[in-house]
């Protein structure tokens, strides 16, 4: 043979109506998802879950590793509505993903995702810092086919002929929220001050608890209304205000009010709803005055009558127990009457402390039974239903006087006058 012989090896041509427009079909569809619209992911996720990895056909085992950045500009409600976040949040998680693939028989194989999460934030001037296991992943893949096509020039449809893994995973909650209850530097708002009449996070006043992306604070009014804040500590509250906390839409609101067009004194206690502006509770009419608001499960009032009459002249005061003297009503009903008798006076009482702590256990242990239902069923948590959570009166207590005047306090209670 002639060395310098040439030889032709066939090389078979790509046509041209397949192999470039698949390749630019390809294209296309990459372009159209770079400039897709913006996804609202979920600022609240703070576990930094992992994603597993797949083996080629022709290996035994493999480890990957990868880093991710991360900002969240809004939050999901339990309601199913995003939200934005507030002015000057910033919250920023850095993952590095660790995993490892094991083949365990021909076609099977099994994948393991570690995640190491960074989560670092800022939210209404609150600051959080939580590293730590994020949420593991745990992955089971079958390959449905038995042998690889390998192919460097498509020369049609059949060199595009994919290759199936069919596979589950699981997703372990081995990570912790920068929300979470387990977290010491979440989101507290330590104090109320009285003095600015400002939220701070310093410990100064009122304690009102670690705050959730979605949460909102209580506002009672001494005009007989209430409203709903967010948590920002630039947040300034007017002299109406006479109480806030943290809102918890199973805790009833127990008031004692005189109503102008009756003049008559009533009672009523009622779930706040959810509005974006004020809310009244005690009429219209402009002789309408509110006497006394309380948030506590157990609120006790003092009553005073007139004793310029005969029949009220040697009448002692009487204590009453507002949680036994009506049930939960809707925000709008004018409620029961307070006494046949003429009533010149009605104050608060401080709070029974072991009727309190005795309540705020009944009720989270009805929270925590109600998310156990919940997990086990894959369904939303039913909310706490007041009146069934033990409306047995109690005993008759020996509660002391409050001092004359208007008082507010702290623990879920407020006297006017």
């Amino acid at each position: 043979m002639n060395p310098t012989q040439q030889v032709d090896m066939p090389i078979p041509e790509v046509p041209a109506n397949h192999g470039y427009g698949i390749g630019l079909f390809f294209t296309l569809v990459l372009f159209i998802f770079s400039f897709s619209s913006t996804s609202n992911a979920a600022s609240c996720c703070g576990g930094g879950a992992s994603s597993g990895i797949i083996l080629p056909k022709f290996n035994d085992a493999m480890i990957d590793m990868g880093f991710s950045n991360e900002t969240y500009n809004g939050f999901w409600t339990n309601k199913g509505q995003y939200k934005d976040d507030p002015k000057g949040s910033d919250l920023l998680q850095r993952r590095i993903n660790i995993s490892y693939a094991h083949r365990l028989a021909d076609q099977w194989q099994l994948s393991v995702g570690v995640p190491l999460v960074d989560n670092q934030n800022t939210y209404s001037g609150e600051q959080s810092s939580v590293q730590g296991l994020g949420d593991m992943s745990l992955s089971l893949w079958y390959e449905a086919f038995e042998k690889v096509t390998c192919v460097y020039r498509i020369n049609g449809w059949e060199s595009l002929k994919p290759s199936i893994y069919l596979g589950t995973s699981l997703t372990l909650p081995t990570g912790i929220s920068p929300y979470s209850d387990r977290v010491d530097s979440s989101f507290d708002i330590t104090g109320y001050d009285e003095t600015v009449r400002r939220l701070n996070a310093d410990g100064r006043g009122q304690f009102l608890g670690d705050f959730k992306p979605d949460d909102k604070i209580l506002v009672l009014l001494n005009t007989g209304e209430y409203l709903f804040t967010g948590f920002d500590l630039s947040t300034h509250f007017d002299e109406r205000m006479i109480h806030l906390e943290r809102f918890d839409e199973d805790k009833p609101v127990s008031v004692v009010y005189y109503e102008g067009e009756k003049e008559e004194w009533y009672v009523k206690r009622f779930l706040p709803e959810f509005s974006k502006n004020a809310t009244g509770f005690i009429g219209d009419h402009e002789q309408s005055r509110l006497w006394v608001a309380s948030t506590l499960h157990h609120p006790h009032v003092r009553i005073r009558y007139n004793r310029r009459f005969k029949h009220t002249r040697d009448r002692e005061d009487d204590v009453l127990d507002l949680r036994g003297f009506i049930s939960v009503k809707g925000v709008k009903a004018i409620g029961n009457k307070l006494s046949a008798l003429p009533v010149t006076e009605v104050t608060l009482e401080p709070p029974v402390a072991e009727l309190e702590t005795a309540h705020e256990k009944e009720l989270q242990a009805a929270r925590d039974a109600d998310a156990q239902r919940a997990q086990a069923s894959k369904a939303p948590a039913s909310a706490t239903d007041d009146s069934q959570q033990g409306e047995a009166d109690p005993a008759e207590v020996n509660i002391p006087a409050t001092e004359e005047g208007g008082a507010e306090d702290a623990q879920g209670q407020a006297s006017l006058f």
